[in-house]
């Protein structure tokens, strides 16, 4: 599947191109219209194979998770509320 994105996003936000890339998406960029460039990702050799079987239609998030945060994201003893707790502790209103 090749998925389409603006330049001017990619420049505004790098980190839009990670979502498409980091699954094994193939890019391209336009500028007004135009295709300007073509980004396919250089993905190892086992992970073709998961990602063939892993496209039936649906995306899998939890493939695309992993990839992006790597295989201990689920191991945390942490919960997501102590984390939000804390982020909120040093606020003022």
């Amino acid at each position: 599947m090749v998925r389409s994105i603006a330049i001017e996003d990619v420049y505004n936000d790098p980190h839009k191109l990670d979502a498409f890339l980091g699954t094994g998406e193939s890019v391209v960029m336009l500028k007004e219209g135009r295709e300007v460039a073509h980004l396919m990702p250089i993905l190892p050799s086992s992970r073709i194979g998961k990602l063939e079987t892993a496209n039936s239609g649906k995306p899998d998030f939890r493939t695309r998770f992993l990839g992006m945060w790597g295989a201990d994201a689920f191991q945390s003893q942490r919960a997501v509320s102590e984390d939000f707790a804390q982020l909120r502790s040093g606020r003022e209103l």
